[in-house]
């Protein structure tokens, strides 16, 4: 089969999540018996939130962080935001982590652009279960970004951030088989991963599949339908 059909560049890296932190139950790095705000109570004002960051609230650092981060609801001050968020993410918050991590990947007015720094929060992010931060140090490690690229170490990166259900990276793996990149070209397993990347939202995934099935063997098509089943049950497993 001829797999040029899929050479394909690989998703860009995520842009900043607001997403919510996660809460000290679910956070395994985490340190200490800290408490998020109980959602009845959550403050309406900057002061408050302020006030309770302070305190050491773990969810007010988070949720003040992203507002001066973002400018939203009040004067974007990068700086300001990612030290709030540094507070949250050394208390052992995914989320802050990923977000940090992406902060310094970037750079923004404020904070300058060091992949170091952002190879050092997106592993703790990965250390601490966040699929974000995976795919996005995959990226790194394909891109040879702040460090030496290696293509073994964003196939795992990617396979860790797929098997919790995040459809880029599944679509990347799908990618990186297809090329032989990280693995020897295998294009049963990058037709799996490219439908469990559809099957998880991937939109691209869907022409590719057609393309791929459209050429395989009957044998090849026996190996996919198998292989896309045991995906499917992996993925089930991880939730």
């Amino acid at each position: 089969m001829d797999v040029r059909i899929i050479f394909l560049s690989l998703i860009s890296v995520l842009a900043i999540s607001a997403c919510q932190p996660n809460t000290p139950q679910s956070s395994k790095a985490g340190t200490g018996n800290v408490q998020a705000s109980p959602p009845e109570k959550k403050p309406q004002s900057v002061s408050e939130l302020q006030a309770l960051a302070d305190k050491g609230d773990l969810s007010a650092q988070f949720d003040l962080g992203m507002m001066y981060l973002e400018g939203s609801g009040v004067a974007q001050d990068a700086r300001k935001g990612v030290d709030l968020l540094t507070r949250a993410a050394n208390r052992g918050d995914a989320m802050a982590q990923f977000n940090v991590g992406m902060t310094y990947y970037q750079g923004v007015k404020g904070v300058a652009q060091n992949y170091q720094k952002a190879i050092e929060w997106f592993t703790k992010g990965v250390t601490n279960n966040n699929e974000r931060s995976a795919y996005n140090l995959g990226v790194m490690e394909y891109r040879g970004e702040g460090m030496k690229q290696d293509l073994g170490k964003a196939l795992n990166l990617f396979w860790q951030s797929a098997k919790q259900g995040y459809s880029k990276a599944a679509y990347n793996l799908g990618v990186m088989y297809a090329k032989g990149e990280g693995a020897k070209p295998d294009i049963v397993e990058a037709y799996a991963w490219f439908a469990l990347a559809e099957k998880l939202g991937d939109e691209k995934s869907s022409t590719l599949l057609h393309q791929l099935l459209s050429e395989f063997t009957a044998t090849q098509k026996a190996r996919a339908e198998v292989r896309v089943k045991d995906l499917d049950k992996m993925i089930v497993k991880m939730k």
